[in-house]
């Protein structure tokens, strides 16, 4: 038999069992595909954009009225009226031992309503899957509340930081 036979004999061969795979595939339902997905708020400083989970967010505001206040931080440029009460405002780029920017954008944070962070840049919403969010690109409010509380502990006991 010439080899050109033999395949077509296997290729008849296995036909049967082609067809019924190809049918099967059509028949059956497609696996759900569940992602991990989180909503953001992404944000420019300098040339990174990093991003704020909407979990830790209470509010979000453009063009804040700053009021400044004296204060041994260079950071805390001053507070703020909140819905009624009054929130501290704090520079989040010399937070972070960055330039000073423009407190264009303030945000507060739903743990600490007594407080709030400046930005200049925003740079939107995404929903975002999280296993793609890199620990360098995450920025989370409760670790800037607790710099922030560090901070102001500082200066209360006479070491300004």
């Amino acid at each position: 038999m010439s080899p050109h036979r033999t395949g077509l004999a296997e290729l008849a061969g296995r036909a049967p069992a082609m067809r019924a795979e190809f049918d099967t595939s059509f028949a059956e339902v497609p696996a759900a595909v569940v992602l991990d997905l989180e909503d953001v708020l992404a944000i420019r400083l300098g040339d990174e954009e990093r991003l704020i989970t909407l979990d830790e967010v209470a509010r979000v505001t453009s063009r804040p009225a700053i009021t400044a206040l004296p204060t041994f931080h260079p950071a805390m440029i001053g507070v703020v009226s909140d819905r009624g009460s009054l929130a501290a405002v704090w520079d989040l780029a010399l937070l972070l031992g960055l330039p000073a920017q423009s407190p264009d954008w303030l945000v507060v944070p739903s743990a600490e309503p007594g407080l709030a962070i400046t930005f200049e840049h925003f740079a939107g919403f995404r929903r975002v899957e999280s296993a793609r969010i890199g620990d360098e690109e995450r920025l989370r409010l409760a670790d800037l509340v607790r710099l922030v509380r560090d901070r102001a502990g500082a200066q209360n006991e006479g070491d300004p930081r």
